[in-house]
């Protein structure tokens, strides 16, 4: 089978044989951000979990500020601000939303950022995930989050201590299907032999099926007899902002997993599949050999363990 016939297989975009320009700016020629692996990470249920429900031990409580038209929802158009956190004017119509971190997130965002070229990439609207990532920001303080198109180069030059960057894709760069938003990352401009989208719905990846990791839902303990959670109006906003469609929800069973919970850890660990995906030069040969190593050994499920080396 050609080259061609391989990546007609591998990658589903309709966008394919269009000309477009891409999300991102081309990766630098020289440095330490020069030929790193591309890794595009999910933002809910996946790194974080958030709920107009308060939640146990929440590491985060903020206020979200509903645009008033849906128009407003979209990204600003400000080209001299170049945070993706602006925070859009308050309206009364706003919600609180309490935010708890998956276990080991700081250990694993500090990992990613040294090894992959790394964006977050969600399908929610910018108002809300904007609201969030300003909250990390102050939690993370070596981050910040930018809007596609910025020049972290650039702007570190400005700042009195250099930052993390990291670029925002939100639901303005999904592509809506009636099965739910998918993350195209043909148009993020990058060679799919060294991309990979990390994410806790299998419809997100459905256009790059071989360079998609599925890892399971990262579900908070919420608490069910507030007077919050008998509020189905702004259960049913969340789960919209968010992207979910009507036939989409992570799952709501839950055990608090603190501690429980060691997805991001063992992605991590050495000789784990983060390592390995961020040295490889084949993203999708590699996933595709580390899913049959796992069914192999009984273990299908298993997140973060070690590859099996090819004589």
């Amino acid at each position: 089978m050609s080259e061609e016939e391989l990546f007609n297989i591998d990658n589903l975009s309709p966008f394919k044989t269009w000309n477009f320009t891409s999300f991102l700016l081309p990766q630098p020629s020289s440095g330490t951000e020069a030929h790193k692996n591309t890794l595009a990470l999910d933002l809910d249920e996946t790194l974080i979990f958030a709920s107009t429900v308060p939640i146990k031990n929440a590491d985060a409580v903020i206020t979200v500020h509903v645009p008033p038209t849906s128009s407003s929802a979209d990204e600003p158009n400000n080209s001299e601000d170049h945070s993706a956190t602006v925070p859009l004017p308050s309206t009364p119509n706003s919600y609180r939303l309490y935010i708890r971190y998956r276990p080991f997130l700081r250990e694993f965002l500090q990992y990613v950022i040294q090894h992959y070229e790394v964006i977050i990439f969600t399908a929610s609207r910018y108002y809300y995930c904007g609201a969030i990532l300003k909250q990390m920001e102050q939690d993370f303080p070596n981050l910040r989050f930018m809007k596609p198109g910025a020049d972290a180069v650039k702007l570190n030059r400005t700042a009195e201590t250099e930052k993390q960057y990291v670029t925002v894709l939100h639901r303005n760069h999904c592509t809506p299907t009636n099965a739910g938003y998918i993350k195209d990352l043909h148009l993020l401009g990058r060679s799919l032999k060294r991309t990979v989208l990390i994410d806790n719905n299998a419809v997100c990846g459905a256009f790059q099926p071989y360079n998609s990791l599925l890892i399971k839902d990262y579900v908070g303990e919420v608490d069910t007899t507030s007077a919050e959670a008998a509020n189905d109006t702004a259960a049913s906003l969340l789960k919209e902002v968010k992207g979910y469609n009507a036939n989409q929800a992570p799952s709501t069973e839950f055990k608090d997993s603190r501690s429980d919970d060691t997805v991001l850890k063992d992605l991590i660990r050495p000789g784990g599949l983060m390592e390995c995906l961020s040295t490889t030069d084949d993203i999708p040969f590699t996933l595709t050999k580390t899913m049959e190593y796992n069914i192999l050994i009984g273990k299908s499920t298993q997140i973060g363990g070690p590859i099996r080396k090819e004589n």
